[in-house]
Formats: structure tokens, sequence, C-alpha cells
């Protein structure tokens, strides 16, 4: 019998009350830290884009690379500031070498400690960011004359004689922030942010000439909004300099499974062996086979969808795709941000009441749980009414109600599920899931795709803001067309929809060739009708009998009955028809 994901994996307890500041860190630390790094590269993995550093890096401060300058690229709370502490760390610590660096570069390196200096830009210091470089790398005398008596900005050469010939690591964050700020100080024809940009550059071309000096800076555009045009004309120029010098890292690879291994590093502290992982994976090949046998989806090979859960586990492979969707809206931070939404999701399974989740996926969010929903909120807003009224209300909302008859979670599951792939608020951006990616998402130990299907119909019959669209399902900010036409329906007069069903009735029935019937009456008053002369076709609202009662009365108060049809039958059915 296969392990639930609370059976075999012990959680880190800082799911319960995780927040997104707990993740933020500062250069600072790492010039202050009294420790040797071995508790801060314990609880991290290491991505891809930081063994390219470490490698490059190293090398550069071992004087066995020409490549002086690295720019990080990653939106804001990418790992930016945490790649740039962890180089540094090894920069400065040459114990951690041999246990953090492969082998064949530990042994390259022939250096011991680093000189080090890291500036953050949300500081301002009195001797400004050069006389803090120098500062930090022992050269406070060296560097007075550009600042006690006022800014002056240093050049290259200055550069050269502060550095000198030690293995030296410059590393600049956060940026934008000390340039917006230098742009409101006039100096002469320009700011100080002009000074600012010049004396960097400056830096980085020494840097160049210095074998063993290597200079991290974080990447500028897109990390700072209230910019004004002189200090969008200011990065963009610094930005240019930088690129034409400086190579580019990412630090996390958001769309591979570097993720996985970052969110099971940091919130979960034991997986289970691999024999256990093994049996997950199979049994969820064969649901996914079975799914794909009953034709509910197009499913790729039982070997492949087996290999990526082992790779993901616990979490279920689809999950980065549902990340991928809104991790690009504005004001999510990456990283971090993601961090953040998978403990909300952890705690959400933690605290499910039915031990039942073999694969962590979205669809396992507690929308009841404060903290999850306002996560959901801080993500998009826009979608609260719709969150409330459709997927979660303390069992009030549409799919809680739609549980309660299926004696079922499928439709919570569908629709916590497609509200997680609606979340983008990118300008073009994909959202929703078709109907076969629903089934290959919620496929699962112990579910039948049947359950799920029903659920997404019975969703589609009541829910406010579900939306189709090429296939696709996806909830929306907006009202669907049903519930416009639900409301629109209670809100209009009962005379105007008399009138309108009078008109419409009208000209279906309307008599052509008047071989049954010469006239016309529909819902009349009946105590008004004479039927002295021709023919006459009388429509009342059905009342589930036949003939209506209200007819039916009207006949047998009649004097002249043989001029009267009772022959009510073929009527309604051809009149429902007509409507559809």
């Amino acid at each position: 019998m296969i392990k639930t994901v609370k059976q075999a994996c012990a959680f880190n307890p800082i799911i319960r009350d995780y927040r997104m500041s707990q993740a933020i860190e500062n250069l600072a630390d790492l010039i202050n830290d009294q420790g040797n790094g071995q508790e801060f590269f314990a609880r991290n993995y290491i991505t891809q884009g930081m063994e390219q550093l470490f490698r490059e890096g190293m090398l550069r401060l071992s004087a066995q690379s020409d490549q002086a300058v690295f720019e990080l690229t990653q939106a804001m709370g990418g790992g930016k500031t945490h790649m740039m502490i962890a180089f540094g760390l090894l920069a400065k610590h040459p114990e951690l070498r041999q246990q953090i660096l492969p082998t064949d570069l530990a042994s390259r390196i022939n250096f011991g400690t680093a000189r080090i200096a890291a500036f953050n830009g949300r500081n301002n210091p009195d001797n400004f960011i050069w006389g803090e470089i120098a500062r930090q790398l022992g050269q406070e005398e060296a560097i007075k004359p550009h600042w006690v008596n006022g800014p002056k900005s240093v050049d290259q050469a200055k550069w050269k004689e502060i550095i000198g010939n030690e293995p030296t690591l410059i590393m600049i964050d956060e940026l934008p922030p000390y340039l917006d700020n230098a742009s409101t100080q006039v100096i002469g024809q320009g700011t100080l942010a002009n000074m600012v940009t010049y004396s960097i550059s400056c830096l980085m071309s020494a840097a160049l000439e210095l074998d063993n000096c290597c200079i991290v800076i974080a990447n500028l555009s897109g990390s700072y909004t209230s910019q004004t045009k002189a200090l969008t004309e200011t990065i963009a120029n610094l930005q240019q300099e930088t690129r034409r010098q400086a190579k580019t890292i990412t630090p996390v690879q958001l769309a591979g499974n570097e993720i996985y291994e970052i969110l099971k590093k940091c919130l979960i502290l034991a997986l289970p062996d691999d024999s256990v992982i093994n049996d997950v994976a199979e049994e969820y090949a064969l649901r996914i086979k079975a799914a794909t046998d009953g034709g509910y989806i197009t499913a790729t090979s039982i070997e492949q969808i087996a290999d990526q859960v082992r790779e993901t586990y616990p979490f279920h492979p689809a999950f980065k795709h549902l990340v991928a969707l809104f991790k690009e809206n504005e004001g999510f931070r990456q990283t971090r941000g993601l961090m953040q939404f998978a403990a909300r999701l952890l705690k959400s399974v933690e605290d499910r009441e039915l031990d039942d989740v073999f694969l962590i996926g979205s669809q396992h969010l507690n929308l009841n749980d404060i903290d999850v929903k306002d996560e959901i909120n801080r993500i998009a807003p826009s979608l609260q009414p719709a969150l409330s009224h459709d997927i979660a209300d303390s069992g009030s909302a549409v799919a809680e109600s739609i549980d309660d008859q299926l004696s079922s979670d499928a439709a919570s599951q569908v629709s916590i599920l497609l509200l997680a792939s609606s979340l983008s608020r990118a300008v073009g951006g994909r959202i929703g899931l078709s109907e076969g990616e629903i089934i290959e998402f919620l496929a699962a130990p112990n579910r039948k795709p049947d359950e799920f299907v029903t659920a997404l119909e019975k969703l589609k019959e009541h829910a406010w803001y579900l939306h189709r669209e090429d296939q696709r399902y996806f909830i929306k900010d907006t009202e669907n067309l049903s519930r416009k036409i639900e409301r629109n329906a209670r809100d209009i007069p009962q005379p105007k929809i008399d009138q309108a069903l009078i008109n419409r009735l009208t000209g279906i029935l309307q008599p052509v060739s008047k071989a049954a019937y010469q006239e016309l009456k529909v819902l009349p008053m009946l105590d008004e009708i004479r039927l002295t002369g021709s023919r006459v076709l009388i429509v009342v609202r059905p009342d589930g009998k036949l003939p209506p009662q209200q007819l039916n009365n009207f006949f047998l108060f009649q004097q002249e009955k043989n001029n009267s049809n009772s022959q009510f039958s073929p009527f309604p059915d051809k009149v429902g028809d007509l409507l559809d």
C-alpha cells in the first residue's frame, strides 16, 4: 500500500507561519557574519546558476579566468542577493570549498581569504558608494579625497590603485534606489547619479585589467518602478556599460526542476527512501494510463510520467507549470513569493482532515484558511469575489455545495485548480486549463476521472465566475453569461418579461395559411376573449396540467362550446421546441 505525503514526509515547522520577510537577505549579513557558512549551505540548494558563478568567479579570483564582471538577472525576489552571499562565503572561508565545490574546481583554487566589499543600494553612507567600497577593502584613507570635501568621481586608475593585486570580490546589490536618491542631488551641470554611473563604469573597466578582481552586480532592469526620466536614462546607460563587460547568470531556473529542489530543501525536513517514491510514481503512472484508456486525456508514456514524479516528489509535476502562469505578475517576488505560496500549500496539506494526498498540488490549497486566502489575494486581488462565491466560503460557496451533493471534494479540487491556473495578471498571459488537463492534473490513487467530469459540469451550471474560451476553463473577475442572464431576469420587472414573451410567441405562432386558426391571443385576459367569430389560438402559461387549469376553466364556462376546440396537446411541446 502506497504512503501518503503526511505518512512519508516530515514538514519543516516554518510552514505554519512562513513570511517572505524571513527569506529576505542583506549583503551586510555576509560582512558581519561570525560563522563560516556551514549553516547557510546546509539549508540551501545549490542551483545551476550558483554552480556557474562559483566556478567562473572562484577561477577569476585565482587569476585563472578572463571574465571579471557578472550580472545576476532575475526579477525581484529571484535569489540574486542569496547567490551573492553564497559566493561571498566561499571567497571568505577557504574551509568551505572542499565541501561545496566539485573536487576538480576546489583543487584549482590558489588563494586563501579574498577581500570582500559588499554594497547595498538601500544604504546611503556619507562617503558615497565608492568610499564605502574602498573602506571595506581597507583603503579608507586612499579614498578620502573623493568624498570628505564633497563627492568626486573615481576614475579607472584610482580604482586600480585602491584594489591592488590581492584577490578582491566586489558585490553591488539594489543599485536603482541609490541612483534614484543620487539623481536628486545636483552637482555642477549634472547630478550625483551621473558621478555614480561614471565611477562604477570605471570600476568595471579597472577590474578587467586586474587579474584577480571579480565584480558581481544585480541586474538593473525592472527592479525599481518609481523612476524619473533622468533616472531611467542613467540606469539604461549603466546597464549598457554592464552588459558590455559582464556575463549574465540567472540564479534560479523557475521553469525547470530546480524550484522543486529548493522547496524540498527549505520546507521539508525528511523525505522517504526511493522505494516509497517509486511506489507513488508507478501508481500515478497507472492512474494516468487508466484516464488515457478511458478517453479522458491524451498523455505521454507511462515511463515518462513515472520519471517526472520521481524528480518532483512530493510535489505534483504540474505544480511548476501552474506557478509559471503567474510568476510574472507585477509585484510577485519570484523565488521568495513561490516559497511563501508553497509554504501555504504544505500547511493546507498538513491540516487536511482526510489523509489522502499522495502528491502535493495547487488543488490542495485550503482557501478557508485566512493565510492561504490572503496569499491568493496578494497574487490576484481581483479574483476575491470569485473565490468567495464560487470556490470557498466556509461551506457556503458553489463548489462546497456541489461537494455536499456529491459526497466528495471533487468540485473544490476542480475549482481551486482552475483558480490557480487563472492567477496570471500579465497582459496576453495564458490562463486556464482544458478538461483533459484538469483530469490529468487531478488524477490520483482512489479517485476516478468521472467524479471530476461531473463536478466540472455542475460548476459550469452554477458557478458565476467560471468562463470557457478555446476549450480552456478559467476563473475570471467578471460574471459569466449564465449569471448575467439570471441576474438580469431577476431584476427585470415582470410586465416587461411578459411583453417580451408575447412578442416572441406572436412572431413564432402568427397564422399564415389560417387553416388551423385565424387569430392568435398570447397571454390574454381570458374574460376579454369572444369566441363568436373566427377560430382563435390561445396561449397561456403552463401550470403542469393538460390542459392548463386556467384554460380549462375558461372552456367550461363557455356557452357555445361547439365553436371551441378543446384539443390542447400538440401546442405546448411545439412552442417549447420553437423557443429552444
